[in-house]
């Protein structure tokens, strides 16, 4: 299984829904809607008519720039080793994106992101999941907001702490 996180403004195209894994896999689809939803379907209809306006075709084209970057970062994070690395990865991208920096660090509230979806995005079980977060506490990582949100310490007091958790470049 594979749980990928959505947020505002993220794009799923149309021909995505109900296909079939490539490669032979065999899979379902499932969707579990975490916090309030407004959605649009943005079909060949509606690409006839913004095509007078770039401007529009030019914003949704970055977004799915976006979702690739974003599809990168996961598949980026699953091949680390640990489960605390890849969910520490997997937290600073959801920070980078929806995060509120504070001078103590970024304040990720995503309610609805519970350790059953971690692990489903960092490819764990749930326990590893809840044990790997126990480790980034005890590091002074990450800190828990109550049940809807996170505190990601600043890079450097990460790195200090951990090792760097900045990609590295591959030669």
């Amino acid at each position: 299984t594979w749980t990928e996180v959505l947020g505002e403004g993220d794009l799923i195209p149309a021909a995505h829904a109900g296909r079939q894994p490539a490669g032979g896999l065999v899979g379902s689809e499932s969707w579990d809607v975490l916090s309030s939803v407004r959605l649009a379907v943005l079909d060949r209809n509606f690409a006839l008519r913004m095509s007078s306006w770039p401007e529009v075709v030019s914003t949704l084209t970055g977004r799915l720039e976006e979702r690739i970057h974003s599809l990168t970062v996961a598949l980026m994070a699953c091949g680390h080793v640990g489960v605390a690395d890849r969910l520490l990865l997997t937290l600073r991208h959801y920070a980078n994106r929806w995060g509120r920096v504070t001078p103590e660090g970024v304040i990720l509230r995503m309610p609805g992101l519970t350790h059953e979806v971690l692990a489903g995005q960092v490819g764990a079980a749930r326990p590893s999941v809840t044990t790997a977060l126990g480790e980034l506490k005890r590091r002074r990582l990450v800190t828990q907001l109550g049940s809807a949100g996170w505190l990601l310490c600043p890079y450097d007091d990460a790195e200090a702490s951990y090792g760097s958790t900045r990609p590295r470049r591959i030669a």
